[in-house]
C-alpha cells in the first residue's frame, strides 16, 4: 500500500517517522554542508567586526585562510550546534506540520481521506503556525551555532567570546550577557522562518498533480 493513500493515510501516527526522517536528513545535510554556511556567516558580518572576522576577498580566499589559521576542522566550527538546530528545526516543523493540517482537514471531512485531500487553506495554515511555533523553540539554537561559526584566529586575537562547544557557549551566554540573549535576531528570524512554510506548501500542492 503506497504510504501516503488508503484508510490509513490520515493517521497522526504517520505524522511521527515522517518528522524523524526530516530530522535525520536535514542533520546529514546541514553537517555535510556547513563549511559553506559558516564561510557564508563569516562574509555577512566582517565588514562590521572591526577586523576581527578577516575580509575575505572570495570564498575560496576564505577556505584557504580558515584552513591556514585555524587547520582544516576550522572550517567546521560550530557544526554541532547547526547539526542539531537544523535538525531539531525539521523534525518539529514537519511533526507540527502534519498534525495542525490533518486536525484542521479532519474537522471538516470524513473519519478516512487521503493526503491529497487536504486544501490549500489547510496547509497554508498548518506551515506558517509550524514555522512561528518552531522558530520559537530552537532560535536559541540557532543564535548558538552563529557565536560558535564567528570564532576565528583573529576574533580570538580582537579579545572576542571564546566557547568550548555547545554546553560551554549556553553557560557563558548566560552567566555574562542573560537569557534574553538567546532571542536576540527573534523578529527577523521569525519572518525568515516563513520561507519554510511557503516552500513546504507549494510542495504539498504540487504533489498533488504528480499522479
Amino acid at each position: 500500500m503506497n504510504p501516503v493513500s488508503g484508510p490509513e493515510c490520515n493517521d497522526k501516527r504517520l505524522a511521527l517517522p515522517t518528522a524523524f526522517s526530516s530530522f535525520m536528513a536535514a542533520m546529514c545535510a546541514s553537517t555535510l554542508l556547513h563549511p559553506f554556511d559558516l564561510i557564508k556567516t563569516r562574509l555577512q558580518v566582517a565588514n562590521a567586526s572591526n577586523q576581527a572576522i578577516p575580509q575575505y576577498r572570495t570564498s575560496y580566499g576564505a577556505v584557504r585562510q580558515i584552513i591556514s589559521t585555524e587547520g582544516t576542522l576550522g572550517l567546521y566550527k560550530g557544526v554541532a550546534a547547526t547539526a542539531i538546530a537544523s535538525g531539531v528545526s525539521w523534525g518539529i516543523f514537519r511533526y507540527v506540520f502534519d498534525i495542525t493540517r490533518l486536525t484542521l482537514h479532519r474537522s471538516n471531512t470524513t473519519p478516512k481521506f487521503e493526503f491529497n485531500d487536504i486544501p490549500l487553506y489547510s496547509n497554508i495554515i498548518a506551515s506558517v503556525f509550524a514555522s512561528l511555533f518552531t522558530t520559537s523553540i530552537v532560535h536559541p539554537l540557532w543564535f548558538i551555532k552563529t557565536r560558535l561559526e564567528l570564532q576565528s584566529y583573529e576574533s580570538k586575537k580582537a579579545g572576542w567570546a571564546q566557547y568550548n562547544g555547545v554546553t560551554d557557549c549556553i553557560r557563558k551566554v548566560l552567566k555574562i550577557e542573560g537569557p534574553r540573549t538567546f532571542y536576540s535576531g527573534f523578529g527577523p528570524a521569525a519572518l525568515m522562518s516563513l520561507h519554510g512554510a511557503l516552500q513546504l506548501t507549494f510542495y504539498e500542492e504540487l504533489k498533488k498533480y504528480s499522479k
